[in-house]
């Protein structure tokens, strides 16, 4: 029976490690939904500002798009989300987020990967193309996070977008 009792135990703490280990709460755990909460909320009103501002981007946050570009710092992030949002995201709105997974691993330091569904809200063409993008299409995406916590704040410092196609 003690034995028994100890494997419990050891799978209890082992189970609870990370968090235990590095002090993560509830309210950690919170604050980043929130931001995901707020992001769908920006995007759906299409207020592509708030998604570049400083109050979910780390300074010196990266973000790498579906189509593999580099973004290398909060103000160019700024500027390549105004120039596509113009052109793409104002048609689209997110239908779906699901937190597939949501790790700290360290007091300041959280990585999260986010399912993403987008729908088209209209057709449209992007710039130079001829394909149209049909309203009522549906997009996915996987989304990687890494936020650090700074002066009890989380910020988004790294974001990587992969296109996620139908069956995966």
């Amino acid at each position: 029976m003690k034995k028994f009792a100890c494997l419990i135990t050891l799978i209890v703490l082992l189970w609870n490690f990370p968090t235990n280990c590095f002090g993560q709460d509830a309210g950690d755990k919170k604050k980043i939904e929130a931001i995901f909460n707020k992001i769908d909320k920006a995007w759906n009103a299409h207020d592509f500002a708030y998604l570049s501002s400083s109050e979910i981007l780390d300074e010196n946050s990266v973000l790498i798009n579906p189509v593999g570009m580099y973004w290398k710092n909060r103000a160019e992030i700024e500027k390549e989300i105004g120039y596509l949002s113009e052109i793409r995201f104002k048609y689209m709105n997110i239908v779906e987020r699901t937190i597939l997974m949501l790790r700290f691993l360290s007091p300041s330091i959280a990585l999260a990967v986010c399912s993403v569904t987008d729908e088209v809200q209209q057709d449209f063409t992007m710039p130079g193309e001829t394909t149209v993008t049909k309203k009522g299409e549906r997009m996915r995406a996987i989304q990687s996070f890494t936020f650090v916590k700074k002066n009890d704040s989380w910020k988004i410092s790294s974001l990587q977008i992969t296109e996620a196609f139908a069956g995966k």
